[in-house]
C-alpha cells in the first residue's frame, strides 16, 4: 500500500491549475518561480502533495518517501525518472528522480517513491 513519510516539504505557488497533478513530479517554472508540472525526463525538485489552483500553495515534497502516480509498469527496488506527464516509470535515460519502493502493474497506480 502507497504511504507517505515527509522528511522536507516546500511550499511555492502553483504556476497553473495544478488540481489535477497530485502526486506528480514538480520542476520550478523559469518564469514565474512557482511549482509546474514536470516534463519527459526533467531534473524534479519533488512531488507535488496537494491539489492547487494558479497562484495557490503547491507543497511539493523534496525528500522523503512520497506517494507518485506510475506512468507504466514500475519495477520493484528500480530507480525512476518521470516521463512527459510527470508520471514515474523506470529509469531508461532520463533523469534518476527517485526509487519504487513499490511495484506497479501499470499506468495511473499510486505508489511509493524514494526521493533521491
Amino acid at each position: 500500500m502507497a504511504s507517505s513519510t515527509n522528511i522536507f516539504t516546500i511550499s511555492l505557488p502553483s504556476h497553473d491549475d495544478q488540481s489535477a497533478n497530485q502526486f506528480l513530479g514538480q520542476v520550478v517554472n523559469a518564469t514565474s518561480g512557482g511549482a509546474d508540472l514536470a516534463g519527459a525526463a526533467a531534473k524534479i525538485i519533488g512531488v507535488l502533495q496537494n491539489d492547487p489552483n494558479t497562484g495557490q500553495a503547491a507543497s511539493v515534497m523534496v525528500n522523503g518517501r512520497t506517494k507518485a502516480i506510475s506512468g507504466a509498469a514500475v519495477t520493484l527496488g528500480a530507480e525512476v525518472e518521470v516521463d512527459a506527464g510527470g508520471k514515474f516509470i523506470d529509469f531508461s535515460a532520463g533523469i534518476k528522480a527517485g526509487v519504487a519502493l513499490e511495484a506497479t502493474g501499470a499506468a495511473d497506480e499510486i505508489f511509493s517513491v524514494l526521493l533521491v
